[in-house]
């Protein structure tokens, strides 16, 4: 897995988010996270030194997670 897509997703509408991975050479979903704080998505990336590129959108909580989370991985705003 070496290029991903990070984004959010809603479990209820308006009430619950959550963090989705894309292995984007692949086209298939990794991992579901439960929410979408910065602490747990800069977590799970620092788990997988072998991502190189990160697309996310302009957001500030996956930009800062991307930079601390994977420092190595080049980021691509979508």
């Amino acid at each position: 897995m070496r290029t991903i897509g990070i984004d959010e997703l809603t479990w209820k509408k308006g009430h619950s988010y959550g963090t989705i991975f894309v292995d984007l050479g692949k086209r298939q979903v990794v991992q579901l996270l439960a929410d979408r704080a910065v602490k747990t998505t800069k977590a799970w990336l620092r788990t997988h030194p072998e991502i190189e590129i990160i697309s996310r959108d302009r957001g500030k909580l996956f930009r800062e997670a991307a930079t601390n989370g994977a420092p190595q991985a080049q980021q691509v705003a979508d």
